[in-house]
This record gives structure tokens, sequence and C-alpha cells, in this order.
């Protein structure tokens, strides 16, 4: 999701009833959706593609940084 629709969900989440927020709490909570770990949402310290170690900034992409592999994979 681009950032900015992102943002612009989250601005709207206080206009949620009691109902949908329970409903976006537990789809959110669900198991198959906690595989964020604390490297993705850390510091990048591999290539997600082959776990090479270095890699360098390559630009943004919808506000997120973007990353290139030195290994070319």
């Amino acid at each position: 999701m681009k950032n900015e629709n992102f943002q612009q969900w989250l601005s709207q989440s206080t206009e949620l009833t009691i109902y949908q927020k329970k409903q976006s709490f537990n789809e959110l909570s669900d198991k198959t959706h906690q595989a964020l770990t604390e490297e993705q949402l850390g510091e990048i310290k591999y290539c997600p593609h082959c776990t090479f170690p270095k890699f360098t900034h390559w630009g943004q992409s919808n506000d997120l940084p973007r990353y290139r592999c030195k290994k070319a994979c």
C-alpha cells in the first residue's frame, strides 16, 4: 500500500465502529500476518532474496526506501 493511502486509511480509523475495530484488530493479529520480524521492521542486514550481506541504498518507491544487492541476484 502506498504510504499516502495508508496515512489516509489510518486517519479514518477513528470513524470505525467498535465492531469494525474488533474485526480490524483480529485481521491484523492473525498468525499469518505475524511474519514481520524485527529484521524486517528494523535495520536491514542482508538481501531478502539471496541473503548476501552487502547491499546499497537504491532510491525510494512510494515513500519507502529501496535497496539493491551488491551481488546483483
